[in-house]
């Protein structure tokens, strides 16, 4: 399983919780994936996102949250318990790179969307 880190998100406006995430990315790589293809990703077992906690440098897992009445979406969850670090993570450029379906197995390589540590 790939693990990738996410430094950047899109959404709607700055304000907007965290079901309205669009897009993960990470600024360094310019590139961006919709969050639907990463909830495949994880579902399928095949990549891990995360972000790292600013104060001790350590990942913080997003996982696909499920809640009645809403579509599946991605929260950061630190033993179990849901977090807010994802949704404070700045907007990413709407001119990065868009990810789709048919490339998101070969990021690591050609897109290098988001960086290993």
């Amino acid at each position: 399983m790939i693990e990738l880190e996410v430094n950047c998100i899109q959404r709607p406006h700055p304000e907007a919780p965290h079901h309205l995430i669009t897009h993960l990315g990470h600024s360094a790589f310019e590139c961006r994936i919709p969050v639907e293809l990463a909830i495949t990703q994880i579902r399928g077992k095949l990549s891990r996102y995360y972000v790292l906690d600013a104060a001790t440098d350590e990942r913080i897992y997003v996982d696909v949250r499920r809640e009645p009445g809403r579509v599946p979406y991605l929260q950061a969850q630190i033993e179990g318990v849901w977090t807010d670090h994802l949704v404070r993570l700045p907007e990413c450029s709407r001119r990065f790179r868009l990810i789709r379906e048919g490339r998101s197995l070969d990021m690591r390589q050609s897109a290098r969307f988001l960086a290993h540590r």
